[in-house]
């Protein structure tokens, strides 16, 4: 390559793809070289890794087919083909050596060819005319496929394994049999024949020396002989066809020695029986491997040394590979090339932005300008086309960068002074547009300034040069027209019409048409030398018509993929593939069948952790994939590695990124290369089917809490071998779990004392998701290190993280709540000095240092070791209660995420309360018909938006909280319980029946009529509704069923032990008690026939109530006296009927109130909670419960005593799992 001519933009002897590393194909037969494999695993490649990374700064990585190839591989026949695909990648990209030859005394398997040029079958066929039934039988092994060109035909897949063996063995001597006909008629020429006799080892052989036919010392050469092979068995030599096969491997080796440097190949003799041997010749095979390769890496890094140590030459090849990629997507769109090419051609000195959404081709639009613009020029010498992709390579995430390296390239051009001082970019840049020779012309083209950072993206004016030359300079820039990012929109089509004062060329890039999509299809296929047929061009042809609003490039292109693997006699289409409807059916699809060629839980997975995290290194995601358990149960089917070195091999990831490297790229992250995906379209993926949706939330959470646990230090050092009795007992393992040593890099300190420098990396990748999840919350929240680094390293504030904590799905527990209300009063000090984190929080902590729970306690005894003890004045501190002056409050009610209260003026009030404090969301009067002047509001039930009035007069009034209106008003009695969001439960006007209205229609569902009968009072309990009548005291169950229809289940009119009290408990449970008894009595109703019930008597509280009070949340009761606090909780299965004391650890016990905390549907499943208030001292101690059944008892502990500076009225509670 011309270096000058790359310099200016000619890209032609470019590649397309980047060259990192040093990439090791293995070839070698499996069983007679297992030890040899496991020894280069465990001893010479981490030294290999370990001499690469820090000498050269790149990879060593090594391909063991022995793991990844799934079992549907040998159904289709592809085990060969993947294996030299991967062969042929070492070749591609590996810097140095690309494959080690292992040899000895096998051969290896020799299959029948998956796929033999139609030309080459037919005269095949045409040899075995003298022998029907073998030409009939080699017919019906192969069919035709004529989607190729050059017609091939394609083994038939294999069936059952045991049935397929004699098939292929029958089929392998008739192919070699014909092959060796035609090659004595010279109907094909040796290289042909050679493929129907040669191993799979052998094919990898020869295509390594075809592969590196003038490209020395890359291939490496071990020959082992064993001198008592007669000894050994089977897994070590040929037991079949010994004498053939003993000459084709002589072949094979005296093929490596003519081919190779005698250098590059290494002998052995050994006695295999002969322990102390073999040890002699492991220990030398290991060191001279290690040698070799090595030998090998420094002779080729040494030619690439000036390159390497060359910032701007690589930073420029960097977009010239990925130009060159993007250029394979481009299909010919002449309307965009000649609206561009006016351009170029006019006087114009404006910019030109071509804009269009995500996955329209932009990009590969811009690629295509970087060659096809020559050709608009006759003195090309005199053209340079700058270009930079923004966002798609590790050096171009932040614009800084990408403008330095085009100052640096526009004076390497011509010959011009880099500016000593740099910190104006913009400036600089205009300047040195100035000084373009007037012969010259220069042209830079920016694609995806969407893909800077958010910071770039708000202030585009900041570095966007405005100033250029009058004639000689053109300006290209391709975007989206607005982003959104971290909830901030960016409208960047504005911002460049601002900029430029509405002075620039646009070219729209729209989605495709059916018929453009048509002939991106045709110019594709003819570009890749294949065909289909008229029925599987309706399959796509049919989604072109059907989704024009879809046909984007992108979407096209997925589509088009697929078909490569089409075959003619594919004659029924995949229902999954006509299901496909958009880019992100496309998507799935593509994921799916990736996941049948590298195996699902892999392939699936290693895209999960790509998305969670934003983009992970190489080195990153093999230790994330290494700790994942599924994913190496899924990988060691029929091999373990050795369990010192127990990781995910590196081949598969490999294999993974080149099957996708279209749709990925290289960027810097916290200053790490990083691979990412390409398109939004990949990294905001999720699959339409909801069931599979539902599955992946589930898993979600397992793959986030290896990936923090990773980031967290946090390795497992087990590994479970249960899954695989077979595998454990190849192994002769004594046990299923083993000690596994997955050698996984240890993540760095927050913090480095030594250059004081924080770990950005590793901060950032625990804050994603942190909100989510409390797994990893004693590693970072509840971690002082984590919080000093985060809170100092200058990326957040205190008020940026309790605000993604307000926002979170993750409802926290009572301990971090705690702990967050904590950071929340003092954000404004901690925004401000955030080394004052220790003080602040043994300021408020440290009185109740032997309350503190484990992970709060750790965190404050962290902190004392660190305070600096900056004292801030009381001034300067905010207020722990959020607070808010309402006056004359009749009533107050709390759920999950409102706080609800009416005054006595008739004004309603909604507040959302968070760790941020109290907002308020909704205020309003209740305007409504008054039947006379002092009708006034006594009550009210919330659904929100729903709020339902009971006035003095017997009415109801239904507002709506957003809407800030009355909707309905009606007669009503009583008001009993909203039953879902929209529907309340009323008794009517004449208290003689129960109606249920729904208030968003404002009709009447259904009612219950009682007759003569009065209701004296009512509640409803799940679906169950209890219905107290006056005069006869009936009591009436009644159920509501799924139709909102009421059923009668039971009628009641026991007096069970005299007791004048009763309320439900349960559907089929009712507390009996008396306000002059220490006795209370429980009914317990069969759930199966509502007529036989058991009595539960004399449980005794030992003292009468001063009140009793239900607990809605547990099922149970309080019961206060004034010296004392019992719990009442029935435990049925268990026929635990006895009440236990709360008891406190701060005062005597004198409650007015106590609550337990809120029934809603998040806190279905957790502890219960009280909380209790002593209105007369403003105090409320708040506890929490449970019943311990392996020790067989209740057990409570108090968590809070607050005495507040208020006086108490009324309050409401709410909490969550302690």
């Amino acid at each position: 390559m011309e270096k000058e001519q790359f310099y200016r933009g000619r890209f032609d002897e470019v590649g397309d793809r980047k060259l990192n590393s040093v990439r090791v194909f293995i070839s070698s037969t499996f069983s007679d070289t297992t030890d040899e494999r496991n020894g280069l695993i465990e001893r010479v490649y981490p030294q290999l890794r370990k001499y690469c990374l820090n000498k050269y700064k790149i990879q060593f990585q090594y391909s063991d087919m022995r793991w990844g190839i799934q079992s549907t591989a040998s159904t289709m026949h592809s085990t060969v083909d993947i294996c030299l695909q991967e062969l042929d990648s070492c070749s591609q990209l590996s810097m140095a050596t690309n494959c080690v030859i292992l040899l000895s005394h096998r051969y290896g398997s020799r299959l029948a060819p998956a796929h033999i040029s139609y030309r080459v079958f037919q005269l095949l066929e045409n040899s075995l005319s003298a022998d029907i039934e073998a030409q009939t039988f080699l017919s019906q092994m192969y069919e035709l496929d004529e989607n190729y060109i050059e017609k091939k035909v394609f083994l038939k897949q294999a069936g059952d394994s045991q049935e397929w063996i004699p098939l292929e063995n029958k089929l392998q001597l008739i192919l070699r049999k014909a092959a060796d006909i035609c090659y004595q008629q010279k109907t094909i020429t040796d290289e042909e024949r050679n493929e129907f006799h040669m191993s799979v080892t052998a094919k990898e052989i020869y295509r390594t020396l075809k592969n590196n036919k003038n490209r020395p010392r890359r291939i490496v050469c071990f020959l082992r002989e064993i001198i008592d092979i007669e000894e050994l068995d089977s897994k070590y030599r040929e037991t079949e066809n010994e004498d053939e096969i003993k000459n084709l491997l002589d072949q094979t080796k005296n093929s490596l020695r003519q081919s190779l440097d005698s250098s590059d190949i290494y002998t052995y003799q050994v006695r295999w029986n002969d322990e102390t041997a073999r040890e002699k010749y492991f220990s030398q095979f290991f060191d001279d491997f290690y040698h070799a390769i090595k030998l090998q890496i420094d002779f080729h890094m040494k030619s690439q040394e000036n390159q390497q140590k060359d910032i701007l030459y690589n930073q420029i090849l960097e977009h010239a590979i990925q130009s060159n990629l993007l250029t394979q997507r481009y299909f010919p769109r002449q309307d965009i090339l000649e609206q561009i090419k006016n351009y170029m051609k006019s006087t114009s000195n404006r910019p030109c932005v071509l804009l269009g959404e995500s996955g329209t081709g932009k990009s590969s639009v811009m690629a295509k300008l970087v060659s096809e613009i020559p050709n608009w020029y006759r003195q090309t010498n005199a053209l340079s086309v700058i270009t930079r992709f923004l966002g798609a390579t590790p050096s171009s995430s932040d614009i800084r960068r990408p403008l330095i390296s085009i100052i640096e390239q526009i004076c390497h051009i011509y010959h011009l002074d880099i500016p000593s001082n740099l910190d104006n970019v913009k400036e600089c840049l205009e300047n040195i547009f100035i000084h373009i020779p007037k012969t010259e012309i220069l042209v830079v083209l920016l694609d995806s300034i969407d893909q800077l950072q958010i910071t770039d993206l708000k202030n585009l004016s900041i570095w966007l040069p405005t100033k250029f030359p009058s004639r000689n300079f053109k300006f290209i820039i391709s975007t989206i027209p607005d982003i959104e990012i971290d909830r901030v929109t960016v409208d960047i089509h504005e911002k460049l019409r601002t900029i430029y004062d509405n002075d620039i060329i646009e070219v729209e890039i729209n989605s495709l048409n059916q018929n453009l999509a048509g002939q991106v299809l045709d110019y594709w296929l003819e570009r890749d030398h294949r065909c289909l047929t008229m029925a599987q061009r309706e399959w796509i042809q049919e989604k072109f018509s059907k989704q024009q609003h879809f046909l984007t490039p992108l979407f096209v292109a997925l589509l088009y993929d697929q078909t490569l693997s089409w075959h003619s006699y594919d004659t029924t289409p995949d229902p999954a593939f006509l299901a496909i409807k958009q880019t992100r059916g496309a998507i799935e699809y593509l994921f799916n069948q990736l996941g049948v060629k590298h195996g699902q839980m892999l392939f699936q997975r290693s895209m999960s952790y790509l998305q969670l995290s934003g983009g992970l290194s190489e080195l990153e995601l093999e230790d994330i994939l290494t700790l994942d358990d599924e994913i190496l149960k899924s990988i060691f089917v029929h091999y373990l590695p050795p369990f010192d070195l127990f990781r995910l091999p590196s081949t598969l990831w490999i294999r993974i990124k080149n099957d996708m490297h279209k749709y990925l790229v290289e960027k810097d992250i916290d200053n790490i290369p990083c691979i990412y995906f390409y398109h939004r379209s990949f990294q905001y993926y999720q699959t339409m089917d909801f069931k599979k949706l539902r599955l992946e939330h589930q898993t979600k959470e397992l793959l986030e809490k290896t990936r923090l646990f990773y980031f967290a230090n946090q390795y497992k050092e087990t590994f479970d071998m249960s899954y695989s009795p077979k595998l454990a007992n190849k192994y002769k393992l004594s046990t299923t779990i083993i000690s596994a040593n997955r050698r996984l890099t240890e993540q760095k300190p927050f913090k480095q004392k030594k250059t004081n420098q924080y770990n950005l990396r590793r901060l950032h990748q625990l804050y994603i998701n942190l909100n989510r999840y409390d797994f990893v919350h004693e590693w970072t929240i509840f971690n002082y290190d984590f919080l000093s680094a985060f809170l100092l390293c200058g990326e957040y504030k205190m008020s940026n993280f309790l605000f993604e904590m307000s926002i979170g799905a993750h409802d926290p527990n009572g301990e971090l709540r705690f702990l967050l209300k904590q950071f929340e009063t003092s954000t404004e000090i901690l925004d401000q000095h955030p080394n004052n984190l220790p003080f602040e929080l043994i300021y408020r902590f440290f009185p109740f240092l032997n309350e503190l729970p484990t992970l709060t306690c750790n965190l404050i005894d962290r902190c004392l070791t660190h305070c600096p003890l900056q004292l801030i004045t009381n001034k300067e501190r905010q207020e722990s209660l959020a607070k808010c002056s309402l006056t004359n409050i009749i009533s107050i009610t709390i759920d999950a995420h409102y706080i609800f209260a009416l005054t006595n003026n008739d004004k309603f009030y909604a507040f959302v309360y968070s760790y941020l404090g109290l907002l308020m969301a909704y205020e309003f009067d209740v305007i409504y018909k008054k039947k006379e002047p002092n009708e006034r509001i006594l009550s009210y039930l919330c659904q929100f938006p729903y709020v339902c009035f009971l006035t003095s007069n017997s009415s109801m009034v239904v507002g709506h909280c957003s809407k800030k209106e009355v909707s309905m008003q009606l007669p009503c009695k009583q008001l009993i319980s909203f039953i879902n969001d929209r529907m309340v439960l009323v008794s009517s006007s004449t208290a003689n029946s129960l109606e249920l209205w729904d208030c968003s229609n404002n009709i009447l569902v259904s009612n219950h009529n009682f007759n003569d009968e009065i209701i004296e009072n009512s509640m409803m309990k799940n679906s169950m509704i209890k219905v107290v009548l006056k005069g006869n005291s009936m009591i009436s169950y009644i159920e509501l069923d799924e139709n909102f229809q009421f059923n009668p289940i039971r009628i009641s009119n026991e007096n069970i032990n005299n007791h004048n009290h009763h309320i439900l408990l349960d559907t089929h449970c009712e507390f009996y008690y008396s306000f002059s008894s220490s006795l209370a009595s429980l009914v317990i109703y069969d759930k199966t026939n509502n007529n036989s019930k058991k009595v539960i008597n004399d449980i005794d509280f030992i003292s009468p109530p001063k009140s009793v009070i239900y607990l809605s949340k547990s099922n149970s009761i309080a019961w206060l006296t004034s010296t004392t606090l019992m719990i009442f909780h029935p435990l049925y299965e268990q026929n635990i009927f006895q009440p236990f004391y709360i008891t406190s650890s701060t005062i005597p016990i004198d409650y007015d109130l106590v609550h337990d905390h809120c029934s809603s549907p998040e806190f279905e499943h957790l502890r219960s909670c009280l909380a209790c208030a002593n209105k007369s001292n403003s105090i409320i101690d708040i506890y929490e419960w449970q019943y311990d059944k392996d020790k067989q008892i209740h057990i409570y502990r108090q968590c809070t005593h607050l005495q507040l500076d208020i006086s108490i009225d009324q309050f409401v509670f709410t909490a969550c799992n302690l």
